[in-house]
């Protein structure tokens, strides 16, 4: 298990501050920019979003990290937590979202690495293939290709945050509605961390306030450590009997009987009628209020991508991250995509992250 490079981190905040003419801009309003960019050999696109907040960098920095208070405004989260340590600055990481039907519940297993100063704090994540941690039951594995968040301080009590996530869902959705999905959901997304940045102090105060393991590992109770190990030896790390990695997947079935280890994942229950109405009331869907002035490309539906035929693929397409965000999981807005499925479903509109 390799954590993020200083090359990783470098290249991201060069990917923050250049213009790149691949990135289309899809949102430009009240202090929040958004763009979206097609990747070779993917149909998710990757977006990239850019907010002004009027609170510290370091309040919005610790919202993301902070597993704990993120049950407080994720209300897609079933499950979230740090399986193992890898390094002081980086841990093995998983999360799970729960989904409305028709649509299976979605977890992600990713290796998170993060670092601050007084100026800015920096957060990359990126999906690992474990066998203390396959996919479970009634679950989707989503793959984070890449997840960064990026606070800067532009005063004492102001901030910009910055966001670049390229993930696919995998399974039954279409990936035109992933997509669409993605860029008109991000004011969405900021208005959550917004208010979850605005209620943090005084929750924290009131719980564990001296408790924050991002800035000091020590603090990481009862988490087994793993080595970096490279990518074959953490393959086979299962062969010989039960880890204290695997050891704490199984204590995690115990307090979720539902989610027996099984080698295969789940795919939606997805229909060819409930996907061609999703193509009709997403062509003529308001986009007003999101400040999205584009129609998705409904010729990029069909069938899943071969990759989402795999154990750890199967299931629907419905992305974040952002994985969800805690410890380094990802963005929220993997799970509000999952949240607006839900809201606009009344409608018949299938839309995920």
């Amino acid at each position: 298990m390799v954590p993020h490079s200083d090359e990783d981190f470098a290249n991201f905040v060069k990917m923050c501050a250049e213009e790149d003419a691949a990135y289309k801009k899809k949102i430009d309003k009240k202090g929040l920019e958004v763009w979206i960019k097609s990747i070779p050999g993917s149909s998710c696109n990757q977006l990239k979003f850019r907010a002004e907040f009027d609170f510290p960098f370091s309040t919005v920095y610790d919202v993301l990290q902070d597993t704990e208070y993120r049950e407080q405004w994720d209300p897609s989260m079933l499950k979230c937590y740090s399986a193992f340590l890898v390094d002081d600055n980086c841990t093995v990481d998983y999360y799970a979202a729960k989904s409305p039907g028709p649509l299976k519940n979605r977890d992600l297993v990713t290796v998170c690495t993060w670092k601050s100063d007084d100026k800015q704090a920096l957060m990359l994540n990126r999906s690992v293939e474990l066998d203390e941690l396959p996919p479970f039951n009634k679950f989707v594995r989503m793959k984070s290709n890449m997840t960064a968040h990026r606070m800067t301080a532009t005063g004492p009590n102001t901030s910009v945050y910055e966001y670049i996530t390229h993930v696919d869902p995998r399974g039954d959705i279409p990936k035109f509605v992933v997509n669409f999905a993605a860029t008109s959901l991000a004011p969405k997304t900021i208005k959550s961390i917004e208010k979850a940045c605005g209620k943090y102090t005084e929750w924290k105060n009131a719980n564990n306030p001296d408790v924050k393991p991002w800035y000091d590992a020590t603090q990481f109770k009862d988490i087994p450590r793993r080595g970096k190990e490279p990518a074959a030896a953490e393959d086979a790390s299962g062969a010989a009997g039960m880890s204290p990695v695997a050891a704490h997947g199984a204590q995690a079935q115990i307090a979720h009987p539902e989610r027996a280890m099984s080698p295969e994942g789940e795919r939606d229950d997805m229909d060819e009628a409930t996907l061609e109405q999703a193509r009709k009331e997403l062509a003529s869907y308001d986009s007003a209020s999101s400040g999205v002035a584009a129609t998705p490309d409904s010729s990029r539906v069909a069938t899943p991508e071969p990759e989402a035929e795999s154990a750890a693929a199967a299931g629907d397409t419905a992305a974040g991250a952002d994985g969800g965000v805690g410890v380094g999981v990802g963005g929220g807005l993997e799970t509000a995509v999952l949240d607006e499925v839900n809201n606009l479903g009344e409608r018949r509109v299938l839309t995920t992250l």
